[in-house]
């Protein structure tokens, strides 16, 4: 008999995230010694960037018979954004503690096959094909208290981000031919 197997397995993750304070808008800390913290954050717990999230695909293939043909494809594709703007004239005040604000983006994309053929005539064939891309922006265009007079004891603005992509396969073909 004849043995044939087929797949293909495809994983998007884009996700978008945008924190914006709008254009003139008035963000104060309450305490004396409060802080204004403005965090967004994708596959980020706030301490460290989450691996194996984002965009995971896999397949296994087996085929088996006189003649055993495998074929096989793991298409995977992370393309997530994240935006973090304080708008122009926008205005974030404390009463002498910190103004924060962050951005923390973890854009990953993992493929993986694991492919097997056998028989008289075997063929395996197969492809894992991972992309990460994407883009962590942070913009800060306007002031801190009202422009004149220092309203915070820092300022702070962070834009981080963690890309990777990963691939494994494994195909065996075995036979006579």
């Amino acid at each position: 008999g004849f043995g044939a197997s087929l797949s293909e397995t495809i994983a998007d993750f884009n996700a978008d995230a945008t924190l914006t304070v709008g254009t003139g808008a008035q963000v104060n800390a309450a305490a004396a010694s409060g802080n204004v913290n403005l965090t967004a954050r994708i596959n980020h717990d706030g301490s460290n960037f989450l691996t194996g999230r984002g965009a995971i695909g896999s397949a296994n293939n087996f085929a088996g018979g006189l003649a055993g043909v495998s074929v096989g494809n793991v298409k995977v594709n992370a393309n997530s954004t994240m935006l973090v703007e304080v708008g122009t004239d926008a205005s974030l005040t404390t009463g002498g503690g910190d103004v924060k604000v962050i951005g923390k983006h973890g854009n990953t994309a993992t493929a993986s096959l694991a492919s097997a053929a056998v028989g008289l005539v075997a063929v395996g064939v197969g492809s894992a094909t991972p992309v990460a891309g994407g883009s962590t922006t942070v913009k800060y265009l306007g002031d801190v208290g009202d422009g004149t007079a220092a309203a915070a004891r820092h300022l702070y603005v962070q834009a981080e981000g963690y890309t990777a992509a990963t691939g494994a396969l494994n195909s065996v073909a075995g036979g006579l031919v």
